[in-house]
């Protein structure tokens, strides 16, 4: 039972804090918003003594100034006067004084309020920005002795902060920094709020290039290309962004061309921070060239008459080339790495380069027919004259072209028999039928003659047959005639076998190759659809680190100590208020003989009607006898007369009241003086010993404050893994549970 009832107690006591707590912080918080200001305001009292009397008009003068029964004199007056009679008012034409008056006056003393300074610190300032991080010191100042600065209170954009003591440094932050701030004093109030505005931009902008242009390979673009600087500062905003190529001079945008550049970009913001950044801009809008170099013999009709060997090279200015392909017979296009070969038949090949921009040249296709093989000749070797033979011409490579047959006898002494047939395609057969004439009608001896055949084909290929014609001894009487013999080397095809304009045939192959030279590329690329890329260079450097002020407090810390202090100001005010109040309750006794005498001021206006008909009389009397208004010294005289002489009694007794009266105000007069210093004596006494107490009460409850508060914030330090709701039962229980 003891334990549960512990455990109730417990549970009883956490409830407590948290309610006292959470009552805490709805009265500390709201206190954020009030903002005293200065209260500086005491009344002091004092007996104001005067002269005070009435201006009047002749009675004799229309209106007449009389009552019903004609023997009152109050309708004469015109006005009152205070202190001194000054100038007549209205038809007024002389004054008289009453008597004299005192009134206890009270009169309201502002003293010297508490005062705060503001400076702000390490601002280097740019077109209204500070880009150092600034900060503002606050300075309060007390100027009356006895009393002094509990606290810096005030917000930044709306966040409550809060310095112990007469100083305090807050650091500002990026961007608009609104201040109010005041000191709190422990009179009861503060001094008057402060204002401070500041921009604040550290940050140096970001920076980058606007690109518009068509993308290549390897980050080169392939078109002319516009580069524009553009940058963004998200505080004071951008001043200017500008770049320059190659070390040039600045400015926003340019066009480049084939060729590679260093750009640097620059931007700065209106607060004078600068950032600077580099980048490479790569353009190549040229197409790489090619050059080949066809090697072999050339022929007749667009054939080549040998094997023939293609030959390839690239290059490009400015970028350089990538690669070179080959596709030969129409294959796919591989690597080229040495030179292509051919043989006999129809070829193709084509050539593509690329450059490392992207480029490419691609070569048209490249046609070529090669024949290296001369038509076959079948013709028998000998016949007899007068015989029929048969011959085949034949060629499977580029097809015949010409055929020309010349007979002829070895020593050339007769004239030859020669003729061309018409050939086409790829075989021809022919017949040959020799009667033993030469062409002038010699008819040939016996013997062997030679029949030659030259076949050439469509690529100059040319071959020679060679047959024997023989011409055999007729009879026993034909031995009688020479017999032609024949050479045994071999003989030479006669002229008559070529054209006019060719040589006699020789070995292609000891002819000299021709080469054939093509290029290829070297021009503008076809254009591509241009983009628009915007490349981040460079982000703005990170704002220098605020320093930080041990006495400076924040939310919900500075929310405790601007608590404690209002507290402690209001009670103070609170107190002063009360005895002020004490005082002004207690009614001085000069407040009651103001009663007597405003009883005897009623008395002497009774006098004074009396005196108003008397002087009414004295003036009706004076017109009667002398047919005449006085004037305002006979009349003044009349009215001193008649007092002296005893015509006027009212007059008479006047006088001895007025002198009465004049005795009463003197002993009056000395009695409130008396009076007077004696309270002063008293309330200087009362004010010193009050004074002295409350500085003595104050100074301890301030010491007790500083050491609860320090006390508080070394135990927060050394309980750094205390949390939050631990820290705040331990604050309620020392500072506002057992205290009650």
């Amino acid at each position: 039972m003891r334990v549960e009832s512990n455990f109730i107690s417990i549970k009883r006591k956490t409830l407590l804090y948290f309610v006292v707590a959470v009552l805490t912080l709805g009265i500390v918080t709201p206190v954020l918003a009030d903002y005293l200001g200065p209260d500086r305001a005491t009344t002091t009292s004092e007996v104001d003594t005067y002269d005070y009397g009435v201006w009047a008009r002749d009675n004799n003068k229309v209106p007449y100034c009389l009552d019903k029964k004609g023997n009152k004199a109050d309708d004469c007056v015109v006005c009152e006067w205070k202190r001194k009679p000054g100038n007549a008012c209205g038809d007024a034409t002389y004054w008289y004084t009453l008597g004299t008056k005192s009134e206890v006056v009270e009169k309201t003393i502002n003293l010297d309020p508490a005062t705060i300074s503001s400076s702000l610190q390490n601002c280097n300032s740019n077109n209204g920005w500070c880009n150092t991080l600034p900060t503002l010191t606050l300075n309060g100042s007390e100027p009356l002795s006895g009393y002094n600065i509990l606290a810096i209170e005030g917000s930044l954009n709306g966040r409550t902060f809060a310095c112990s003591g007469s100083s305090c440094d807050v650091p500002l932050s990026e961007g608009n920094n609104d201040f109010t701030f005041w000191a709190l004093s422990s009179y009861g109030d503060s001094s008057e709020m402060g204002t401070l505005s500041a921009k604040v931009d550290t940050v140096s902008p970001n920076v980058g290039l606007n690109v518009i242009g068509s993308n290549g390979m390897n980050t080169w673009y392939v078109s002319s290309t516009t580069v524009t600087a553009i940058g963004s500062d998200s505080t004071s905003g951008l001043s200017s962004v500008l770049l320059s190529v190659n070390g040039g001079a600045w400015t926003a945008s340019t066009t480049l061309n084939d060729g590679v550049y260093a750009i640097d970009v620059q931007a700065e913001d209106n607060a004078g921070n600068v950032s600077t950044s580099s980048t490479t801009i790569s353009v190549d809008t040229v197409t790489p060239s090619i050059n080949l170099n066809v090697n072999g013999a050339m022929g007749g009709n667009g054939w080549y008459s040998s094997n023939m060997q293609v030959t390839a090279s690239a290059s490009d200015l400015t970028s350089g080339i990538a690669s070179l392909e080959v596709s030969a017979d129409s294959g796919l296009y591989q690597a080229y790495t040495s030179p292509v070969s051919f043989t006999d038949g129809y070829h193709t090949i084509q050539f593509k380069a690329t450059d490392n921009a992207g480029n490419q040249t691609e070569t048209p296709i490249q046609e070529f027919y090669i024949d290296t093989t001369a038509p076959v000749i079948d013709l028998p070797s000998s016949w007899e004259v007068n015989k029929t033979i048969g011959y085949n011409i034949q060629d499977d490579g580029s097809g015949l072209a010409a055929l020309r047959i010349v007979i002829e006898d070895e020593d050339e002494k007769y004239k030859k028999v020669a003729w061309d047939e018409e050939v086409s395609g790829n075989k021809f057969t022919g017949e040959i039928t020799w009667n033993g004439k030469f062409k002038d009608g010699t008819i040939a001896p016996p013997g062997e003659y030679l029949v030659w055949i030259k076949a050439k084909d469509q690529a100059g290929n040319e071959r020679f047959g060679l047959g024997r014609v023989i011409v055999p001894q007729p009879t026993v009487f034909s031995l009688l005639q020479p017999t032609t013999t024949n050479n045994q080397e071999t003989p030479l095809p006669p002229q008559e076998l070529f054209d006019e304009d060719e040589l006699p045939f020789t070995n292609p192959s000891a002819t000299t190759t021709p080469q054939q030279n093509l290029s290829f590329g070297e021009s503008i690329t076809d254009p591509k659809e241009s983009t628009q890329t915007s490349l981040s260079l460079a982000t703005g450097t990170a704002s220098a680190s605020a320093t930080t002020n041990s006495n400076i407090l924040w939310g919900a810390t500075a929310a405790a100590l601007i608590g404690w202090a209002t507290a402690t100001a209001l009670e103070e005010k609170k107190k002063r208020k009360a005895l002020h109040r004490a005082s002004r309750d207690e009614e001085p006794s000069l407040t009651r003989q103001e009663k007597e005498l405003a009883k005897q001021r009623k008395e002497l206006q009774k006098i004074w009607d009396a005196n108003g008909a008397a002087i009414y009389e004295a003036n009706r009397e004076y017109q009667a006898k002398h047919g005449k208004e006085m004037d305002a010294a006979a009349r003044s005289k009349a009215i001193k007369d008649a007092t002296k002489n005893g015509v006027f009694n009212a007059g008479a007794y006047a006088s001895n009241l007025e002198a009465e009266q004049t005795r009463q105000d003197a002993r009056n007069e000395r009695m409130a003086n008396k009076m007077t210093r004696l309270e002063q004596e008293e309330e200087v006494r009362w004010q010193a010993q009050q004074k002295a107490a409350e500085e003595k009460q104050k100074a301890e409850e301030l010491q007790a404050g500083y050491a609860a508060y320090y006390a508080a914030m070394r135990q927060g330090e050394q309980e750094a893994q205390k949390n939050w709701w631990d820290k705040a039962v331990d604050f309620v229980e020392e500072n506002i549970v057992e205290p009650i």
